[in-house]
């Protein structure tokens, strides 16, 4: 059996949208296809990275880029994903950014807060960051209701590629992960533990590249969690998910008949869209992880990176965050080699 290590738990709270933003609600006509018995969109991806997850409670921030990935991914080819060109595969550094940026958005002390994520306010900002950088796809989202029914949330998850889902764990879901034992509840075994947030990516029928795992009876639903897939029974289903939630461009809804500008009007009267974004926090989380590690080199190296900090605060205003990202590395790379 293949060894693997249950992360951390990321204090997700419970958060519910609006009856506008119900993805139910912004459905555009009945739909008249059947539900299929057994779907997998993850693409066969077999390495999905912890992201983070091990050392912060960053599971909001690595679910969404699991699912980005299951969203990009075209093909596996000697178990390596093929994604969508263009696509920038996530790494820990990256993930680890969002989550801190977000904490420091929320008010959270510290440059490295780590209080977890509400998914509304999450995706709420992630949705002002795709604004703020020209040229990024302006991306909506909307809560599937639950109450709605587990057939209503595997539509969503075929609609829309992947769903983004709140839990509340079982007192031994980790121990259950690293065992390869699918997630179940029980008297001897209640939801006790704290809020996570994981990706919906299969139901029915196991994805084609699990292996290893035993007792797959009652099992329904896939998902993403730890860099790894898992599994869950029904009634676990029905007595850990909180909220459920999936991330949508105007193509996507365009697709599956769900109206993107009704969306965007219902997320635009959300309060957390109300508070202004300016520069990038990402980009700032960049710098500052720049500076810290010239600590220790010569004066002129500092006094180099911060005027760059400078300049491209400045330089923000006109430009991307990718765009000014490549010329500091660039500039970097020059003055490492005595270009400047």
């Amino acid at each position: 059996m293949t060894d693997r290590i249950a992360g951390r738990l990321g204090g997700v709270k419970e958060s519910h949208a609006p009856d506008g933003l119900k993805l139910h609600n912004l459905r555009k006509g009945i739909r008249t296809t059947v539900l299929p018995a057994a779907a997998d969109v993850s693409g066969g991806i077999t390495d999905w990275g912890m992201l983070g997850n091990d050392t912060y409670g960053d599971c909001g921030p690595a679910a969404t880029e699991h699912l980005r990935m299951a969203k990009a991914v075209i093909s596996v080819e000697n178990g390596v994903p093929v994604y969508a060109k263009g696509f920038r595969p996530p790494h820990t550094a990256y993930t680890e950014s969002l989550y801190f940026a977000y904490g420091r958005a929320q008010g959270e002390p510290g440059r490295k807060p780590d209080q977890g994520v509400g998914n509304i306010t999450w995706l709420t900002w992630l949705y002002q960051q795709s604004k703020l950088n020209p040229g990024d796809d302006v991306v909506a989202f909307a809560e599937v209701d639950k109450s709605q029914g587990v057939d209503a949330i595997r539509q969503a998850m075929i609609d829309f590629h992947g769903c983004l889902v709140a839990v509340r764990l079982n007192q031994d879901a980790q121990a259950q992960f690293q065992n390869k034992v699918p997630w179940s509840v029980s008297s001897t075994d209640p939801v006790t533990m704290d809020g996570h947030d994981i990706a919906l990516v299969a139901y029915g029928a196991a994805p084609a590249q699990v292996t290893e795992f035993s007792n797959l009876t009652n099992v329904q639903d896939w998902f993403v969690t730890w860099g790894d897939l898992q599994p869950a029974t029904v009634d676990w289903d029905s007595d850990c998910i909180q909220d459920v939630w999936v991330f949508m461009t105007r193509e996507d809804a365009e697709r599956a008949g769900y109206d993107f500008d009704a969306a965007i009007a219902e997320i635009e009267k959300l309060p957390f869209a109300q508070v202004p974004v300016q520069g990038s926090p990402i980009a700032d989380d960049l710098w500052h992880r720049i500076e810290d590690g010239i600590e220790s080199v010569p004066e002129h190296i500092s006094h180099f990176v911060k005027t760059l900090h400078k300049v491209g605060d400045l330089a923000l205003e006109r430009a991307s965050v990718e765009e000014i990202t490549r010329l500091i590395e660039l500039a970097l790379k020059d003055y490492t080699h005595g270009a400047l």
